[in-house]
């Protein structure tokens, strides 16, 4: 990968104001006034005196990043911003994030740059249940989560019944995977449901909440990807950004906790994002035929599920 090919931003704080795009005062308060103190939001979410603007400075990252995308001055970006956020809700800081950075950013788009319909594509091992839920109701966000199954991991939501609510049924989408699935069966189940739903929603922008705990040395995950198979996934996604909506894509940092391979998994994103082969190769890991038979049958049940509100599935 080519030095000249990157450039490094910068992240500047939001406006406290625009986190209300997503959360509620009360909580945009609490989160400001435990931080200032030093505190516990949840038995996972500990703040510190400068967790409040490390969060600023995570949206502002984002939304920064959402600007430059749009107005052609970077291809596509990945932001690595800490804390993560697709565990906020709109009123609730849990599993180690404070506010909802892609959330935020779709939000952001919608309101302050007139676009219409955003798709978020969720790979962290754990579901977004915060993203989940800000945008349960309408169909100007397209919520895809493909995780580890809820009966299984942190915080046991994201079923594939879970599809939204009034304006937005049909519009929020669970791919619960069973541990074990490794690389093959979890990209080839990715490719068997997004890109149709993707080509048929036709989005004015894509944003990535990219999780790297699904590494299979990950001590939290178990679905078993190598970094190979991280930069597989990424280019499938900036393929779809290419074809459905001129690139425009931006992946904001969610979980891994690998010291040693998130690095390497956030490089090879990177890569795929850079359309450059994978700087780092790990083996790839196979998958128990009993694991890929559930999978077969859990895609089954999916397409039946989703036909109705995507026919390009069945």
């Amino acid at each position: 990968m080519e030095r000249a090919q990157l450039r490094l931003v910068r992240p500047t704080l939001v406006d406290a104001s625009k986190l209300l795009y997503v959360h509620s005062q009360e909580h945009v308060d609490r989160v400001r006034e435990v931080s200032l103190k030093g505190g516990s939001l949840d038995p996972d979410t500990v703040t510190s005196p400068g967790s409040f603007k490390a969060a600023l400075a995570a949206v502002g990252g984002a939304f920064k990043a959402g600007d430059l995308v749009l107005e052609g001055r970077l291809r596509n970006a990945f932001c690595l911003n800490r804390p993560p956020g697709h565990h906020a809700t709109r009123g609730e800081a849990m599993g180690f994030c404070l506010f909802n950075n892609a959330a935020l950013l779709a939000a952001y788009l919608l309101r302050d740059r007139g676009l219409r319909r955003v798709l978020i594509v969720d790979w962290d091992v754990h579901h977004g249940n915060g993203t989940q839920e800000i945008f349960y109701s309408t169909s100007s966000v397209l919520y895809f989560s493909i995780h580890q199954d809820g009966r299984t991991l942190y915080p046991g939501t994201g079923h594939i019944d879970e599809v939204g609510v009034e304006e937005g049924e049909g519009f929020n989408i669970n791919l619960p995977l069973p541990p074990g699935v490794g690389d093959d069966v979890y990209f080839e189940a990715l490719k068997a449901t997004l890109p149709p739903i993707a080509e048929a929603y036709r989005p004015d922008f894509i944003v990535a909440s990219v999780g790297f705990d699904a590494h299979l040395k990950d001590p939290l995950g178990g679905l078993r990807l190598s970094a190979t198979g991280y930069h597989q996934v990424a280019s499938l996604i900036a393929d779809l950004a290419s074809r459905l909506c001129v690139g425009r894509l931006v992946c904001v940092l969610e979980g891994g906790y690998s010291l040693k391979y998130v690095p390497r998994c956030a490089v090879n994103t990177i890569a795929a994002l850079a359309g450059q082969p994978p700087p780092f190769n790990d083996p790839s890991t196979d998958t128990p035929p009993a694991v890929a038979e559930y999978v077969e049958r859990l895609l089954k049940r999916v397409k039946k599920l989703l036909s109705d509100y995507w026919p390009s599935l069945a």
